[in-house]
């Protein structure tokens, strides 16, 4: 077996160039040099190995140093300030520091990771997809990664179970944030990314996502939080959509930002602008809200078809899913407003509690703070206007 290694950068030269280059054989073909067996290529941002390369420089370049690669068979990228990308063949720009990578038919290239949360924890992250971009950027006079691109059917995994489809993603590391975020989008209007944390799945247009902190942000969000389990009522989903949606993985904490619709299993439709979710674990690893919290124009609609309807319209909501209790807030001037078909009532307060019973079908409904047992004029339209299907209990009821 013959080894060449190749010195080919001196102090004089720009270090965007390689270092050194090495193979079992090698041989010029024009000024192309082709390497075979064994190839290994070395550069500040770290080393690249496989079984055939190319390499050439830039017309009219008189520098000994080579600027263009392609590499093919079993190509690995090695960075030196942390992971490592695996395809079947790939072309590098030296100069201008991009690398283009590409699978073997029937694969996907396959990113890996590891980020360091503490001296004793790591993230571990997977990228996987047909095709992938690369480019380096220095950092305090240092060349390192700063950007992976995607690029379709991605697939992103890390530890904990949250995995991410998407048509696109980047992964790019921000060196002013000191931590890697990943932003995903669907390939047009019509498409979306996908979520998914164990049983729960949600789709967006967007996502970025914080690996460190484990915290996403969504935009243009539906989705149905099924280990989000009603502890009243077991397999329950928990569906929702919105504007924009953040979710602090550690805290536990969900909030959904404008135009929010969320159907949640005892309380029904719920329309507002604002809802943050409170949630815990319980014994089976498995997510249910402790306490949501609604605020804007909050509607709410029953939608058990086997029962009458209820309905209200309040500023604000809090609701305990664990002790099944609704406190709906309004104003002075902007009072709570309930309809319950099935008790005849109608009533009108600035709150409003709902607390189930085990006797009671719909719960014990008190009002506070000036109430009365009737719609004005003004908030009976207001009402029918919100809910047309309204009808105001007769003077017998």
């Amino acid at each position: 077996m013959i080894l060449i290694n190749l010195l080919l950068l001196t102090s004089s030269i720009e270090p965007a160039h390689l270092s050194t280059v090495s193979s079992t054989d090698a041989h010029y073909d024009g000024d192309i040099l082709v390497l075979n067996g064994n190839v290994e290529l070395c550069h500040e941002f770290g080393k690249i190995t496989a079984e055939f390369a190319e390499l050439e420089k830039q017309k009219a370049e008189e520098s000994p140093s080579f600027s263009f690669a392609t590499l093919k068979n079993h190509v690995q990228l090695f960075l030196k300030n942390r992971g490592e990308l695996s395809c079947d063949h790939a072309k590098f720009d030296f100069t201008a520091l991009q690398g283009k990578f590409f699978p073997e038919n029937g694969k996907k290239i396959l990113y890996r990771d590891s980020i360091p949360l503490n001296e004793k924890k790591q993230i571990n992250v997977k990228i996987q997809s047909q095709l992938a971009e690369v480019d380096f950027a220095k950092n305090d006079s240092k060349l390192s990664l700063s950007e992976v691109r995607a690029l379709e059917d991605v697939l992103i995994e890390s530890d904990g179970g949250t995995s991410l489809s998407a048509d696109s993603a980047s992964y790019s590391y921000s060196f002013s944030l000191n931590r890697p975020i990943v932003t995903a989008k669907g390939k047009d209007d019509a498409s979306y990314c996908h979520l998914t944390h164990l049983c729960d799945s949600i789709y967006a247009k967007k996502i970025n996502w914080d690996l460190l902190s484990s915290k996403f942000f969504l935009h243009n969000v539906n989705g149905q939080l099924v280990s989000t389990i009603i502890p009243s009522l077991e397999q329950a989903a928990f569906s929702f959509q919105s504007d924009e949606m953040f979710w602090d993985q550690p805290s536990q904490k969900f909030e959904l930002i404008g135009e929010v619709e969320i159907e949640e299993p005892t309380l029904g439709l719920i329309q507002c602008e604002k809802a943050q979710i409170e949630c815990q674990t319980n014994g089976e690893n498995k997510l249910y809200p402790k306490l949501i919290t609604l605020e804007g124009m909050v509607r709410i609609t029953s939608l058990d078809p086997n029962q009458s309807p209820r309905c209200s319209i309040s500023k604000r909501a809090t609701y305990s899913p664990e002790t099944e209790t609704l406190i709906l807030s309004g104003e002075k001037k902007n009072k709570v407003l309930l309809w319950d078909a099935l008790e005849g009532l109608t009533l009108s307060a600035t709150e409003i509690s709902i607390q189930k019973e085990e006797s009671a079908s719909k719960g014990q409904i008190k009002g506070a703070g000036n109430v009365r047992f009737a719609f004005n004029s003004i908030e009976h339209e207001f009402f029918k206007k919100i809910f047309p299907f309204y009808q105001p209990p007769s003077k017998n009821e």
